[in-house]
């Protein structure tokens, strides 16, 4: 499990939720043999497609402090643990659909 194939800046996404599903955003800012460090960056919606649904995209509004994880890489991909709900993949570069009762 190597960080080989992750370059700076290359962006990873979580998808997570209950009754509705939330889309956070992660820049790779730094890395180590095992270890990404990542920040987590805002999101724009691109696209309102109606009542509590959208499609984002991440933007360069900085969240909070970086921290660092272990890179996990399986045969279906690779992944980051982000906290005991949400884990992020690589994002794929297309607006992410996510939903919300707020």
């Amino acid at each position: 499990m190597s960080t080989e194939t992750i370059a700076i800046g290359t962006i990873f996404e979580a998808s997570w939720g209950y009754d509705q599903t939330n889309i956070d955003f992660y820049k790779v800012t730094g890395k180590t043999a095992k270890f990404v460090t990542l920040q987590q960056v805002g999101k724009k919606i691109v696209e309102d497609i109606g009542w509590a649904e959208a499609s984002v995209i991440p933007s360069e509004v900085e969240i909070g402090k970086p921290f660092k994880r272990k890179v996990q890489t399986f045969a279906w991909g690779t992944y980051v643990s982000i906290s005991d709900w949400a884990s992020a993949s690589p994002w794929e570069g297309k607006p992410v659909r996510e939903s919300s009762y707020a």
